[in-house]
């Protein structure tokens, strides 16, 4: 299916969230993809979140600091800043299904901080526990707010 229309005066952001477009000729040409059609979006979240998996696998066993869970922070606070980010200057469906629910979803990891948590107040570290749980809600809030701070609009991706 192609639609043929004039080109605007001035350039648009976004042409639809499963559109391709070109020009050719004052002429804007949109036809849609294959791959960023509504079904195959979970296979999209599925690639970003084994990445994403991957991703904090590695993080975890790069900065495996004693008991610390450093890893962990980074991946989340990372991913926290990354997702702020991206709510603004990602628009397609594909591109948002691959970043924010598949490879963000699978980098970051709330059960993991949640069983940390819960293993410490068990063993009767309940300041620890109670340290590390705001430690990493204050920075993962912190990120987010970075992440949003700064007046970019959407942009197609």
């Amino acid at each position: 299916r192609r639609r043929h229309r004039p080109l605007p005066a001035h350039p648009q952001p976004h042409l639809g969230a499963q559109a391709l477009s070109f020009s050719f000729m004052n002429t804007r040409i949109e036809r849609e993809s294959f791959l960023c059609r509504a079904r195959f979006l979970p296979l999209w979240a599925a690639l970003g979140g084994g990445l994403g998996a991957l991703l904090r696998y590695g993080l975890e066993n790069l900065f495996a600091l004693g008991g610390l869970p450093l890893g962990i922070w980074i991946a989340n606070v990372l991913g926290c800043f990354v997702l702020a980010w991206s709510v603004r200057r990602m628009s397609r469906a594909h591109v948002c299904h691959f970043w924010q629910v598949g490879l963000l979803g699978g980098l970051t990891t709330f059960s993991a901080v949640s069983v940390r948590v819960l293993e410490l107040m068990q063993a009767g570290c309940v300041f620890s526990a109670t340290f590390e749980a705001a430690l990493m809600l204050g920075l993962c809030l912190l990120a987010v707010w970075l992440g949003l701070r700064g007046e970019g609009e959407r942009q197609s991706s």
